[in-house]
């Protein structure tokens, strides 16, 4: 299986784009063109290449999941509220995705589509994985750690105030 890439109408400069398009890597050949839900924002893959994830703005307020493998469209969610921050990520298990809100994330489901919980952060700066995916570390003025076992708060790092995040070993 040749790696793909993911683009959506957000880089190509369309941003009333309602098309996800996917390339071979190592071609550059487009390999299908997908109908999404438009203003896309914001794209995941997950670390085994067979998943994305692509956020929508504006009142969307959808996140479409794609399966790399067949190159369809498995369904786009609701999120709740816009995802204008620009910020998804894959949990390392691909039970979640992570996308930032206003002064807050939420977790969809991606079996189900089902928003599984939304949880205060402040006004997420990077959205960060844990190397071994037991964390999401959630940055801004008062950075927070989140449980993805739970999806709750086990730790608010005060003042560790930045926009970017990450995680070591």
């Amino acid at each position: 299986r040749a790696p793909r890439l993911v683009s959506a109408g957000a880089w190509s400069g369309a941003r009333a784009s309602a098309t996800a398009v996917l390339y071979d890597v190592s071609t550059g050949a487009l390999t299908a063109s997908l109908s999404i839900p438009t203003f896309p924002t914001s794209i995941d893959i997950s670390e085994d290449g067979t998943l994305a994830v692509v956020g929508h703005e504006f009142n969307v307020r959808k996140l479409t999941v794609i399966d790399l493998v067949t190159q369809t469209v498995q369904g786009s969610y609701d999120t709740g509220a816009d995802l204008f921050w620009q910020i998804v990520r894959i949990t390392k298990d691909k039970s979640h995705a992570i996308a930032s809100q206003l002064n807050e994330v939420c977790f969809i489901n991606l079996a189900t589509g089902a928003l599984d919980a939304t949880i205060s952060t402040g006004s997420p700066g990077d959205i960060e994985l844990t190397y071994d995916g037991a964390y999401a570390v959630v940055s801004n003025y008062n950075t927070r750690v989140i449980d993805l076992t739970t999806l709750t708060v086990v730790k608010t790092l005060p003042h560790a105030s930045t926009n970017e995040a990450a995680a070591s070993p």
